[in-house]
């Protein structure tokens, strides 16, 4: 099968995720990650994300980092991830990896977890579909029924009146000088 999943740019290449594997190209070579000859958990790559040398693959059953040599995952049966069912990644100017889930917002920095839900904070909406940090180093939260958002400390704040039912944010793009599109 040669259908792309999906792709990531990191600072040492390109990432590709397919069905059978998960492969990298540094400009010279392709290389191969799959279930045979590494650590990986598993072949088919739905979703990832890349930032410097880091790649995260992610899907409905969590995250899985991938450090250069081994493949590191987590769930919540193994991390204090709020759900499996993640949708969207993006690690801040602070090095905190925010995951976004069907269930909430997680944070992580370290070793140390933190999540937000409607049930425990300000988060108006447990569905994160899109995160993205503008120039000022906000964490903007996109939701899929209620709109889009900007964390500020432990509250999440609305974003100039777009905060209405059945009005998601299903993408955002950061402009070059820090401007946010959705």
């Amino acid at each position: 099968d040669n259908r792309i999943l999906s792709l990531a740019a990191g600072s040492t290449g390109i990432w590709v995720g397919k069905n059978n594997g998960l492969f990298f190209f540094d400009g010279i070579t392709w290389t191969r990650y799959y279930m045979g000859n590494s650590s990986i958990p598993f072949d088919s790559i739905p979703r990832l994300y890349a930032k410097g040398s880091e790649v995260w693959i992610y899907s409905n059953t969590g995250i899985v980092y991938f450090n250069g040599n081994t493949f590191q995952q987590y769930n919540t049966l193994n991390s204090g991830l709020v759900s499996d069912s993640v949708e969207c990644i993006f690690k801040d100017s602070g090095d905190t990896l925010w995951i976004g889930t069907r269930h909430g917002l997680s944070g992580f920095y370290g070793s140390a977890w933190t999540n937000y839900t409607p049930s425990n904070s300000a988060l108006p909406d447990s569905f994160i579909t899109t995160l993205i940090e503008d120039g000022n180093q906000y964490l903007f939260v996109g939701t899929k029924n209620v709109g889009l958002f900007i964390k500020s400390g432990n509250n999440f704040l609305d974003w100039y009146g777009c905060h209405h039912a059945g009005r998601g944010a299903l993408a955002l793009f950061k402009m070059q000088r820090g401007e946010i599109l959705f």
